[in-house]
């Protein structure tokens, strides 16, 4: 093989690599993601929440009905 035969071939490889790990560390990143948003809520909650009352478990409530009582609160 020639020169310009590897360097398509380590392209060609290349691409495919990144084809095949994007999904894993799409939804790697979405997953550290999402843990640090629970990580702030929870902050919140043992901050605001326990001023006047015990902490509430995030799974009382749908999402909805979180953004209603927290904008009344």
């Amino acid at each position: 093989m020639n020169r310009k035969q590897i360097t398509i071939a380590v392209a060609v490889v290349v691409t495919l690599l990144i084809i095949v790990t994007f999904p894993v560390l799409r939804d790697e990143v979405a997953g550290l993601q999402h843990q640090r948003e629970l990580s702030r809520g929870m902050e919140l909650a043992a901050a605001y929440c326990s001023a006047c009352h015990l902490e509430p478990m995030p799974e009382m409530l749908p999402k909805k009905g979180w953004e209603m009582v927290l904008g009344y609160m």
